[in-house]
């Protein structure tokens, strides 16, 4: 389902609001604009919190850039990013590793390694998790990698645009399969969803 990029933007949280400006300022395509609308439908879905009580997004092969931006305060601006030390071929073959980790066990790939298409329904609660430690993590790599790719001397972005569209894909499927769920709720004042209860006690710091 594709939804407008500035849905209930009223009910913002302001990390949301500086990312997704940030995001429409690099102009990095359609592939690029569907994948910021599916990441402001995920954080719709999580209820545009700020972090997540029990689920944080896997750490396992992350490349550690991006684990220097989340040490750094998650910047969109300033000396983070004046002249990042990543390496556009690396960081590719990282970033494909990290995502694979994060994948549902049960995923389809062809014999290169390529995620596949399904419909079957799959578990998706472990990647689309909405807030700081969620997919925003994902978002920033994605903005690393085309960064590095800009200062490439190829400038190839054929890799790049490959990981979004299959980020876009996953975010769209497990937007579809919520919306196909009846998820049980549970009273913390208004009702949700269980898998998308939220709250800051939890967060690393944000």
């Amino acid at each position: 389902m594709t939804v407008p990029v500035d849905i209930d933007s009223d009910k913002w949280p302001p990390w949301l609001t500086e990312a997704v400006t940030h995001f429409q300022s690099l102009k990095l395509g359609v592939g690029w604009d569907a994948c910021i609308a599916a990441f402001v439908q995920i954080e719709r879905c999580a209820g545009f919190q700020v972090c997540s009580l029990t689920l944080l997004l896997g750490a396992k092969e992350r490349p550690a850039i991006v684990g220097e931006w989340i040490k750094n305060a998650r910047p969109w601006t300033g000396e983070f990013w004046r002249a990042p030390n990543v390496n556009a071929h690396t960081f590719a073959e990282q970033w494909w590793a990290w995502w694979g980790t994060l994948q549902p066990e049960d995923r389809p790939q062809d014999s290169n390694g390529k995620f596949l298409r399904t419909e079957e329904e799959l578990d998706w609660s472990g990647i689309t998790v909405g807030g700081k430690n969620g997919m925003i993590s994902v978002m920033a790599s994605l903005v690393l990698w085309a960064d590095a790719c800009a200062r490439s001397e190829t400038r190839d972005m054929s890799q790049w645009m490959t990981a979004v569209d299959d980020v876009v894909r996953v975010m769209q499927e497990a937007d579809r399969c919520e919306e196909e769920a009846e998820p049980e709720t549970v009273d913390v004042g208004t009702k949700r969803p269980a898998k998308y209860v939220f709250s800051s006690l939890a967060c690393k710091p944000c």
